[in-house]
Parts: C-alpha cells; structure tokens; sequence
C-alpha cells in the first residue's frame, strides 16, 4: 500500500497541475476557438476548472460535518476521472495543433499514467466510502466513468494505438488496479491467483472440462434446432482480428474484477448476518451481473440486450460461484475472456442480433446447467471449501 503521505502529495501536484492546465486550456479555447465553438468550449473549460478546484479538499483529514464530508467522497470519486480524462485530452489536442512534440509518444506516456492516475482519488475519496451499499454503487460508477478514458486517446496516427484505445482495456487495467488499492484500504486482503489447497481435483477437473465445452460451445456449434443440437459444429474462425481478441481481455478483466473481486466480497460482507449468505450474495451478484448488461440497449435491439442480460444473470452464477470455491479470481477471468473472444472472434461481432425462439431455449437450457454447477460447488463438501476461503478472508457468516 503507498503510504498516505505520498497519496496526499500525489493528489497535490496531480491537482494542481490540473488546475493550471486547465487555466491554460480556458484562455486559449478563448483566443482561438471558432465562433461556433467559443461559447460551449469556455463553458467545459469553466466547469473543469471549477471541479478541479474542488478535489484540494481531499487533502482535508477532518471535517465539522461528517455526512457533508462523505458526501463529498461519493462526489469526487464521479467528478475525478471526467476531469483527470478532460484535461489529458485537452493536452493531447494542443499537441496535435502545435506539432511540438511526437503525437504517438505523448500518447503511450499518458496511457501509462492512465493506468495509475486514479490512486490518489482511491485512497483519499474512494477508500473513505463506509457505507457499503454506497462502495457497491460507487465502484460501478467508477467502473463506466474510467472504461470511458480510452475515448482520449483516439487522436493517434497509429493504427495499434488506435486499436489499444478503442478496445477498453487500459480502462480495464485502471478498474483492476483501483479494485485491489480499494479492497485492501476497506480490509480485505484477498487472493486473485492462488487456488486454495483444499480444492479436489474432480471438481476443478469438472470446473475445466465445463470451462472448454462452454467456450467451445459459444464460439463453434452452429446448431438452429434441437435436432442439430450435438452435430451442427464448425471449428473455423473467421473473424481472429485483435479488436475482438482485446474487447473479450477486456470484459473478462474489468467484469470480473468488478463484479466478483469487488461487488460479490462486499455483499458478502454486507450479507455476513444472514442465514444463508452466500446463496444471497451470489443471487445478488448475478442479478447485478445482468442489470448492468441492460446498459447496452444503446446499441442493441430491446430482444437482444434483455437476452443478454438474462444470460449473463444466469451466468454471473458460475463465475460467482468458480471463484467462492477455488478462490482464484484468475480461473473466472480466462474463463470469461475465453468466452467472449469464442463469441466475438466467430460471429464477427460484439453486438448482440435479434434472438430466434431457439436461442430462448438455449438461454434457458444453459441456465438450469448454470445453477446445477454452482450448487454442487457450493453444497456438500465443497461448501467447506468455500467457507475456508471465506473464513481466511474474514468474510463468512458467524
């Protein structure tokens, strides 16, 4: 953990630096914005020097009002990564107008500090949250604001840059990184790699087996009908273009870590008083897993994304599940990439079309397989694993 000292002086120079970019950009978007532009542009430059302003109260240890206070951390925590992301896109534009400086390398430089210019806002605002319906929310907001970053980048001449940004995944890796620093400031001292050594092999042998069919399945059977159902495959990958292979890396990392890593350790903690915690917290988590798909309905049919989102409940249930019984957040996350980049490389897309009847039956088949799974790694001697994994972590029920 980077001692609070640093943290504090971190956000310091970051803000003030912002702050003074952000009067630099304001007076030239008034020297030489169009006419059209000039008005709508000194607003933006107005507001994000207003909001910059207001993150140096996080430098403040105490306050009068603490409800106000909170408040506040809840409101920074929204307000950071939209003016962290402003004002790296308003340096990257006078870049580009200027030709001062080489265009690509100032942009892999603010990719990189992308990836770790949220941490100040972490420790300070985010790791302050104590309400825990409140860092439940929060982090899903974090989530979409920070997946959002890559949007900056876009003025590259590099078609891998280009490629890199549209993708979302540095977006994902600055979710991941703020994940770990939140969850270990709130307590938590959790695993993402290791297995738990009381895992047996026939379950994980299961686990994996599962794992390679499910994928396999989404990405090679070509079945419309029951009575193709077992023949109808075809193992051809038409579509092996690396911004379908980075959109699955990235919705395996960034969900995952969101949704498990984050949301399914807090609401068992949030559930640890209840009699039957971990049912609750994993149907919590997959009905979160779904409502967040519904999201998409800007670029999906209304069938198509409320599809999708039932799937990816039904769904969210396994992933849960793998990872309360190994306690590895690793195996959910290959098998979610594996997943999406199956679907996204075959069909050619990351949108969901129109679902026939078949497709129904499927969501519904696979479902009833999904809950199968996830209750026999949660019951009977396996649920003396998942209680181990919780015990070590402080986070099963008394």
């Amino acid at each position: 953990m980077i001692r609070n000292k640093i943290i504090r002086k971190w956000h310091l120079v970051q803000t003030l630096i912002q702050f003074i970019l952000a009067i630099c950009i304001t007076i030239l978007n008034s020297r030489y914005a169009s006419k059209n532009n000039l008005k709508s542009s000194l607003i933006i430059s107005l507001v994000v020097l207003l909001l910059t302003g207001l993150q140096f109260t996080l430098l403040k240890t105490t306050a009068k009002h603490k409800k106000l206070m909170q408040l506040n951390f809840y409101f920074e925590c929204c307000i950071i990564p939209f003016t962290l992301q402003t004002i790296l896109s308003g340096i990257l534009i006078c870049i580009k107008k200027s030709h001062v400086l080489n265009l690509d390398f100032c942009i892999v430089i603010a990719m990189l500090y992308s990836l770790i210019m949220y941490l100040p806002m972490t420790q300070l605002a985010l790791a302050r949250i104590k309400n825990f319906w409140g860092r439940i929310l929060i982090s899903i907001i974090i989530y979409f604001l920070v997946l959002s970053a890559p949007t900056v980048f876009n003025s590259s001449t590099s078609n891998w840059l280009t490629k890199i940004s549209n993708s979302g995944i540095l977006g994902t890796i600055s979710f991941a990184i703020i994940a770990l620093f939140a969850m270990k400031s709130w307590g938590y001292k959790l695993s993402i790699f290791k297995v738990n050594s009381k895992v047996s092999l026939i379950p994980m042998i299961l686990i994996i087996t599962f794992i390679i069919y499910h994928c396999s399945f989404n990405g090679f059977n070509e079945s419309s009908s029951w009575n193709n159902f077992l023949t109808s495959w075809s193992f051809k990958i038409p579509y092996l273009k690396w911004n379908f292979i980075l959109g699955g890396i990235q919705a395996g990392i960034g969900e995952e870590f969101l949704l498990r890593f984050v949301i399914l350790n807090l609401s068992l903690q949030l559930f640890k008083t209840k009699k039957n915690q971990i049912v609750i917290a994993l149907f919590f988590n997959a009905l979160t897993f779904g409502l967040l798909h519904l999201t998409n309905l800007s670029t999906q049919s209304f069938n198509a994304t409320i599809q999708q989102a039932l799937s990816a409940a039904t769904s969210g249930i396994v992933y849960a599940a793998i990872y309360l019984y190994t306690g590895s957040l690793l195996i959910s996350i290959i098998y979610h990439t594996l997943f999406d980049i199956s679907g996204f490389t075959t069909a050619g897309t990351m949108i969901m079309t129109a679902p026939a009847n078949y497709d129904w039956q499927l969501t519904l088949f696979f479902a009833i397989i999904y809950f199968a799974l996830a209750y026999f790694l949660i019951s009977g001697k396996r649920k003396k694993v998942v209680e181990d994994n919780l015990r070590q972590h402080g986070l099963l029920a008394v």
